[in-house]
């Protein structure tokens, strides 16, 4: 696993807690390999404020939704908003 401001090596199964930098969190890279056969992924960070906030105005319908998303996104001050990123989950099936 790495980005432009750490990097980490571990073997699976694995819990790995990521710091995060608000706003200026960077996309985070994480290779995985099993058995010769390789995968890589790239996470990117999620403003988690402006997730809850589109989620529970999608409970309001599609115009609702549309408003909420506006409104979050035109905010001018994320600096003090959580941050994080999607857990990853890599799935390897035999060879057929």
């Amino acid at each position: 696993m790495r980005s432009s401001t750490f990097s980490s090596s571990f073997q699976s199964p694995a819990s790995v807690n990521v710091s995060t930098y608000g706003p200026a969190s960077r996309a985070i890279e994480t290779k995985y390999s099993y058995n010769g056969i390789t995968d890589t992924k790239v996470s990117a960070p999620v403003n988690i404020i402006e997730q809850k906030a589109i989620s529970s105005g999608a409970s309001g319908g599609l115009l609702s939704a549309l408003v909420i998303a506006a409104v979050v996104s035109g905010r001018e001050d994320i600096a003090t908003d959580e941050f994080g990123y999607q857990v990853g989950q890599f799935e390897f099936k035999a060879a057929q």
